[in-house]
């Protein structure tokens, strides 16, 4: 059983087991001596988590979102395609519109001829 970490002279340290019989080291310090410890005892290393979820948790969470989420999170990562349904629902409002080309003397005199029609 190895439950030892000693400190060399030299100010590393070292794992050695009941016995004295040194088993790893020298380490610079006691957190990489008892990670290897944990090593040598059969456990695995623990993965660190970098803060980026991994692409297959992302996919299974976006199946399991409601019809609202995914549709919003669609829209955010591709505008081209919810700049087309826009479109496609109320039409062009930049200089292609026909509002765009309306004249305003125009529009005036229209507005007059409805408020008073002898006129």
């Amino acid at each position: 059983m190895l439950d030892v970490i000693e400190v060399e002279a030299s100010s590393q340290f070292e794992i050695r087991d009941n016995r004295g019989r040194r088993h790893a080291g020298p380490f610079e310090t006691r957190e990489a001596a008892a990670a290897a410890m944990k090593r040598i005892d059969g456990k695995p290393p623990r993965r660190k988590y970098d803060g980026t979820p991994s692409a297959a948790r992302l996919a299974k969470q976006a199946d399991a979102a409601p019809g609202w989420i995914r549709d919003a999170s669609i829209a955010h990562f591709d505008p081209h395609a919810d700049r087309e349904y826009r479109e496609s629902r109320l039409g062009t409002f930049g200089p292609a519109s026909e509002v765009r080309k309306i004249d305003p003397a125009t529009w005036l005199a229209e507005q007059e001829k409805e408020k008073n029609p002898q006129r």
